[in-house]
């Protein structure tokens, strides 16, 4: 998402220089912003490189702190870093499957934070509700299951609002599954339809696009179900667990471009994603894991994942050691 700077210091050298981006004299060329130092001896031009999906834009404001990358010598021109926090209002954002749970709660904390929300998804009558009671808002309707209506989303959105520079892939649909019951089959191949399948085409729809705008963001959705699974629903955690390996390769593909990637990874949120096994009083509540995802989106500028506190254990399980202790308590076994 987009990002502004802020002052911030990096333990590099024994002295820093400041970089005031809204008053000196700059010029930007791709992700590199070349900026006037002042609070120096004497007044130099520097070229600050600044990571992807980072640099300000024109009229941003913001004072840096910035230190040479390696130590200077003399008569040369050093190459500076910069470190920025994210800025979560002012952009323009798809959230694809945002009529329910965890992707309308997103579309409206993000509508309400100042950025200009399209939500996306099947059934018309929702995304009129939303819209109504959120002005300012947009939707469109598309078959998350559907490449070509997927496709023409991308089509539609892009002509719509040539703005678009964050899209939020959200797809999740979660039954229990008996694997020596013939009929769970279907479940399995629809769910890896919806959720692996979806994200991954509204990624390559969206992306080639995304990578036009001077910065730009993709985040997807798993769960805390992709690093312990959760034995009853075995390939929605199956596919949650794809979705996570898909992001880390996709975050490196795209790393020498304008676009960030980031992983938003939700607990046993309160929800009616699997009927009274998520809507009950053991689940996280809603209003309280949008709060701390979007705080952790603020503070956390360069996170590659969003963990809200309730789901490291089982992120880190494997590390913790215990990963065999959440496995049978998710299993519902003793032992």
């Amino acid at each position: 998402m987009t990002r502004s700077p802020t002052p911030e210091s990096v333990s590099m050298l024994p002295e820093a220089e400041n970089v005031d981006l809204a008053a000196s004299p700059r010029f930007e060329c791709g992700r590199t912003v070349f900026a006037r130092v002042s609070g120096s001896p004497v007044e130099r031009s520097v070229r600050v490189s600044l990571p992807a999906a980072a640099h300000p834009g024109p009229g941003t404001g913001g004072v840096v702190r910035i230190e040479p990358s390696q130590p200077p010598r003399q008569n040369r021109r050093s190459i500076e870093k910069v470190t920025i926090t994210m800025k979560i209002s002012g952009n323009t954002v798809l959230v694809a499957g945002g009529t329910s749970g965890i992707g309308r709660g997103l579309a409206i904390r993000l509508h309400e934070a100042g950025n200009r929300v399209i939500v996306a998804g099947r059934r018309r009558e929702l995304l009129d509700e939303l819209v109504a009671a959120h002005p300012g808002m947009d939707a469109e309707t598309f078959d998350i299951t559907d490449n070509t209506s997927i496709r023409r989303l991308s089509e539609t959105v892009t002509a719509k609002h040539p703005e678009l520079n964050v899209l939020v892939a959200m797809a999740g649909i979660m039954h229990d599954e008996k694997v020596l019951d013939p009929d769970s089959l279907e479940v399995a191949e629809r769910t890896v339809a919806t959720n692996l399948l979806g994200p991954i085409r509204l990624i390559h729809a969206f992306a080639p696009f995304l990578v036009t705008r001077p910065e730009a963001a993709i985040l997807t959705v798993t769960s805390g179900l992709a690093y312990v699974p959760l034995p009853a629903s075995p390939t929605y955690s199956a596919t949650k667990a794809a979705v996570h390996s898909y992001t880390e390769s996709l975050r490196e593909q795209l790393r020498d471009t304008s676009v960030q990637v980031i992983e938003i990874v939700p607990p046993l949120t309160r929800t009616r994603l699997r009927g009274d096994a998520t809507d009950n009083e053991r689940a996280m509540p809603l209003d309280d894991f949008l709060s701390e995802t979007m705080s952790l989106l603020e503070s956390e500028p360069d996170a590659r994942q969003i963990l809200v506190e309730r789901v490291k254990g089982q992120r880190f399980a494997v590390a913790d050691g215990t990963y065999g202790q959440v496995l049978a308590m998710q299993s519902g076994r003793t032992s």
